[in-house]
């Protein structure tokens, strides 16, 4: 089973990542600062995903545990700085 940590998961480019990369044998490890929108992302992919983890927490331990295969570090810089 391949593992992805997606980092940035609860929407735009993380989002489209775990729905696209969302099969059978592949378990996604999804963080996300929108909780609700991490969830609803998580409801939309769990029935096409061999295994998905949603808590930041678990999410790190299942992949330091398994070893991600690849870990997706999706970040926005918008709120950090104001206008870029």
């Amino acid at each position: 089973m391949k593992r992805y940590l997606i980092t940035g998961a609860s929407r735009g480019i993380g989002c489209a990542i775990a729905e696209k990369l969302a099969a059978p044998d592949v378990a996604l490890l999804l963080h996300g600062r929108d909780t609700v929108a991490l969830a609803e992302v998580c409801e939309s992919v769990n029935p096409r995903c061999g295994r998905v983890v949603r808590d930041v927490a678990s999410a790190v331990a299942y992949a330091l545990s398994r070893r991600a295969d690849v870990a997706l570090e999706n970040i926005s810089l918008s709120n950090l700085t104001g206008n870029l």
